[in-house]
Parts: C-alpha cells; structure tokens; sequence
C-alpha cells in the first residue's frame, strides 16, 4: 500500500472513530488496531492525535468548499443559486461522513492555526452562496427588499435542517423521496424571493 493510500485509510478509520465515538473515544491505538497497523505507522503521518483531528477537519471543509464551488458554473445568477442548493445536497449525499463531521459534531481540540484555517474555509464556502444570492437581487431576479446576508442564512439553514434531518432518518422514505422534498422546498424558497413582474 503507498504512503498516500495508507494516509487515506488512516483517515477515513479515524473519521468514522471520531463520529461513533467523540473526540475522547479515537485514541491512535484504537485507530491502529482497527486498521491492523502499528501505530507507529500512523505516527508515520501525523505527530499527534490533535494534528490528525485537525486533518479530518479541513478535509472536510476543503470538499464541501469544492462541492460549493461547482455552482459557478451555471449560466445566469438564478441557476448559479440553484447549484449551489444542488451542490450542497450532493455533498451531504455523497459525502456523508465528511458532512457528519463539517455539520454535526463537535469541533475538536486542533491547534490555533488549523482552527484559523478550517474558519477561513469555511467563511470561503458560505460567500459562494451569499455571492450567488446578492447576484440574484443585484440583477432584480430577487425582491430588492429583502437582506441579501439573512436570506443566504435562511437558504443554508434550510438546506442543512433538510439535511440532517434526512441523515437521522426523519424526512423521506428513499434518497429519491428526500432528494424530490428538498428540491420542491428550494422552489418554495426560491419563488417567495422572486421579484414580481
């Protein structure tokens, strides 16, 4: 196995330590043993278990920040915001641990910088969608009376509430189902903030 690929794994393991059992529960051992390595060999990739959960961390947010970004390749503001909605949706459905991680946890113990780095992702990835929402009310597809930073918030929470509530297994029945309600829920969103003709 190559260095990276053993990296990967490494992280993967630890991810899913870390949401079954909290940042007190993944102790590099444990990591280790799962894995059926030495933990020396984890020590091979990273100095400390704080050095690890901070990787996990802005892992996380480095995919949802790409995922964000594929909105801007939509050809009017309008579809810009709805691949936004798009790519959040893809992201919790195809990332599910790295949406656990970015959405639902707790953030771990990671040094000064990481939590400085994972913060400025993070800002990074949220401005996607407030962007695509002031260019929508910039060119008048929006009422110009609402405020362009609550209306990405409401969008966001929105999204994420569906979201969640999906992972626990309290909205739809399928991923076609959830994938159908969050869909038909963005147009509501969407036409109550359209501008009247």
């Amino acid at each position: 196995m190559s260095k990276h690929d053993q990296k990967a794994l490494i992280l993967n393991e630890a991810r899913a330590l870390f949401l079954e059992s909290g940042e007190k529960g993944l102790s590099m051992r444990k990591l280790a043993a799962s894995i059926g390595v030495t933990p020396a060999a984890i020590y091979w990739h990273f100095k400390n278990k704080e050095e690890l959960l901070g990787e996990i961390f802005l892992e996380g947010v480095e995919t949802f920040s790409r995922y964000m970004s594929r909105s801007l390749a939509g050809d009017t503001p309008l579809h810009r915001l709805l691949l936004c909605s798009e790519s959040f949706l893809a992201f919790g459905l195809e990332q599910p641990s790295h949406y656990d991680v970015f959405f639902l946890s707790h953030k771990p113990q990671v040094n000064a910088e990481v939590l400085q780095q994972f913060f400025s992702l993070r800002r990074g990835a949220f401005q996607i969608l407030i962007d695509r929402v002031r260019e929508c009310h910039n060119v008048g597809v929006f009422r110009q009376d609402i405020n362009i930073e609550r209306t990405a918030m409401m969008m966001l929470s929105s999204c994420q509430g569906m979201m969640t509530m999906y992972r626990h297994g309290q909205l739809g029945d399928s991923e076609a189902h959830f994938t159908q309600i969050y869909r038909n829920t963005y147009q509501v969103i969407e036409t109550l903030l359209l501008a009247q003709p």
